[in-house]
C-alpha cells in the first residue's frame, strides 16, 4: 500500500520553493511517492524550464481573484481581435 502524506501549513516552509508572496499564505503539502526510477540528470533546458515556471508563479499576486484574472484575459483576448 502506498503512503500519502499531507500536510496543511499556515506559512509554507522553505523547504518548498514558491514565490515569497506565496510563502505568506496558508498552503497544504503532498507527498506522493513515484515509482523507483533513476533520479533525472539536470540539464540546462530543464533549468530554464523550472525557471520559466518560477517566473509565471511570481506574476500571480495573492489579492487576485479568479474573476479579476478572468476579467485580465477577456481584456487581452479583446486586444487581438481583429489582428491577422
Amino acid at each position: 500500500m502506498t503512503t500519502i502524506l499531507r500536510e496543511i501549513y499556515d506559512h509554507l516552509p522553505d523547504a518548498v520553493q514558491v514565490p515569497e508572496h506565496l510563502r505568506r499564505q496558508r498552503g497544504e503539502v503532498i507527498i506522493l511517492p513515484l515509482a523507483q526510477e533513476d533520479a533525472p540528470v539536470r540539464t540546462a533546458a530543464g533549468d530554464a524550464r523550472r525557471q520559466a515556471l518560477s517566473n509565471a508563479w511570481s506574476c500571480v499576486e495573492p489579492v487576485h481573484s479568479v474573476q479579476a484574472i478572468d476579467a485580465d484575459l477577456a481584456a487581452l483576448r479583446g486586444e487581438w481581435v481583429g489582428r491577422p
